[in-house]
């Protein structure tokens, strides 16, 4: 394994982690630790190769707006992944900018570099399939770890999300990639927003 390698599997050790030690500490540390998190992995930025196809891109942004349709039948099965509850406590605590901030600043480049960048670029040697599956289900299982059987459906809905991020990659680079995923987390941010 390439030293960029090692470091996208300790990222995603470090975010398994948080995942599962965030709701037991004080939201602020939360907050701030994932910001910590983020920005100590924003230097992996370095290892991509910068490439931009625009027909791959729009194939994938249609992709993103039919796999957006599905959310939105899917959702009222899904639980939510901050409550109303998280939410004022956030803005009450002045946390939101922040997190904001790491969500659509941080979150889509150290993601899209892990997951796309060196994760799929290293399995792609083995063969597409593999390349394809493994970043997406890593991608999907950190996203929403199932605690509950509807929350395999929320599983299923970021793998098919990674799985387009994959494509966009593939064919058309990791600018593709990751102004698809910007656009998500913009979208994701508004949405935490508006509900507050």
């Amino acid at each position: 394994m390439t030293r960029p390698l090692y470091i996208a599997l300790v990222y995603v050790a470090l975010l398994a982690v948080y995942d599962v030690v965030s709701p037991l500490i004080p939201l602020w540390a939360s907050v701030y630790a994932l910001a910590a998190l983020e920005t100590g992995f924003f230097a992996l930025f370095k290892f991509v190769k910068l490439r931009y196809s625009s027909k791959a891109f729009y194939n994938a942004l249609l992709l993103f707006l039919l796999w957006l349709i599905g959310m939105a039948f899917v959702s009222p099965f899904l639980s939510s992944g901050e409550s109303v509850e998280q939410l004022d406590a956030l803005v009450a605590g002045g946390y939101m900018p922040v997190l904001l901030a790491v969500y659509v600043l941080e979150e889509p480049v150290v993601s899209e570099t892990v997951f796309r960048g060196i994760l799929f670029e290293s399995l792609a040697q083995r063969g597409r399939a593999l390349a394809y599956t493994a970043s997406s289900l890593a991608y999907a299982l950190l996203m929403t770890a199932p605690e509950a059987p509807l929350d395999l459906l929320a599983t299923l809905m970021y793998f098919l999300l990674g799985l387009i991020f994959a494509y966009a990659y593939e064919k058309g680079g990791f600018t593709s990639a990751l102004l698809l995923h910007g656009i998500y987390s913009a979208l994701y941010a508004a949405l935490l927003v508006f509900v507050v």
